[in-house]
């Protein structure tokens, strides 16, 4: 039982920064394709109800329990024939002068044979929203189209 009864002011100890599990608990966080907006401007993207970018990025805020770790990231994309995806799951680093991007999974699809397709990337990162932020990319060149992105994670409570 972890309840809190307080009558008045109330400090608690430890991490308020994170949700935990005292075993490990498989979560998704789905990104439908209104949950993205253009990246640098881009001005000839359709978003809704599937994603062409027609060769610009999209992109996503990945907003996850911070100590989450992302185990899968999957992108459900459909290549009419000639097309291509590509998606990406980067992390953002920020400091004074500059911002240091590292790319945690690159899968890309092209073909000329009309498929539906699942890209799956296994990045197994721990989120470290004191440091990083997280953004799911997405660029798409007709025929090809994203329907949506589903990030899988686990969360557990550490050992004490």
């Amino acid at each position: 039982d972890q309840r809190i009864t307080s009558v008045g002011y109330a400090m608690v100890a430890g991490s308020a920064n994170a949700v935990l599990y005292p075993t490990p608990r498989e979560r998704y966080l789905s990104l439908p394709t209104h949950a993205f907006t253009p990246y640098q401007g881009a001005t000839n993207i359709i978003l809704s109800p599937t994603m062409q970018t027609n060769g610009n990025w999209a992109g996503a805020p990945v907003q996850i329990p911070n100590g989450a770790v992302i185990t899968k990231v999957e992108f459900i994309v459909f290549n009419g024939g000639g097309g291509s995806v590509t998606g990406l799951l980067e992390a953002h680093t920020s400091t004074t002068n500059s911002v240091t991007v590292s790319t945690l999974v690159n899968v890309a699809t092209s073909g000329v044979t009309p498929t539906t397709q699942t890209l799956i990337g296994t990045p197994n990162v721990t989120v470290d929203y004191l440091t990083k932020r997280y953004v799911v990319y997405v660029r798409t060149i007709s025929p090809a189209v994203c329907h949506g992105v589903l990030v899988t994670y686990t969360i557990v409570d550490p050992a004490p």
